[in-house]
């Protein structure tokens, strides 16, 4: 049974995104996808990050697409310790997310799950620091692919 059924399109991003003395969540630049209602699809976001060691890092997903179902896991790996710092899961556009334990200055964080659109809007990434402290980015070349399952 295939469950391919439309297209695969997505989002990178082409500059670094900075997060600067900030805990506010806010919107990645480029990483916006637009998302037609009654269909479901499946989402991957892989965001490469450089961390300052006391601000850290947080990312979720948003956007102004209402929902019938969402699905997700989060997941931040540090890279210095070569081992996943925070993982979490839930089914709430905007709710969750995933945060960096300060200390950190390298880490790739990671988005997987499904969503099923009731009326259509847009997919985003926010990126925000854990605590208001130096410079965060989400750097250039991070990518959202969307894939339309139904």
């Amino acid at each position: 049974m295939a469950w391919f059924t439309g297209g695969i399109f997505g989002a990178r991003q082409a500059a670094n995104f900075d997060a600067a003395g900030t805990t506010t969540f806010t919107a990645v630049t480029n990483m916006t996808v637009n998302l037609e209602a009654g269909k479901t699809y499946h989402f991957y976001v892989w965001l490469p990050c450089t961390l300052d060691a006391a601000g850290g890092a947080k990312m979720r997903l948003s956007g102004t697409v209402t929902l019938t179902d969402f699905r997700v896991v989060y997941k931040m790996f540090d890279n210095a310790a070569a081992a996943f710092v925070s993982v979490n899961q839930n089914n709430a556009l905007t709710a969750g997310g995933v945060t960096a334990v300060t200390g950190g200055t390298s880490a790739e964080i990671l988005a997987e799950g499904t969503i099923t659109v009731n009326a259509a809007g847009t997919l985003l990434v926010q990126f925000a620091q854990q605590v208001a402290a130096g410079t965060s980015s989400a750097l250039r070349g991070g990518v959202m692919i969307v894939t339309q399952m139904a």
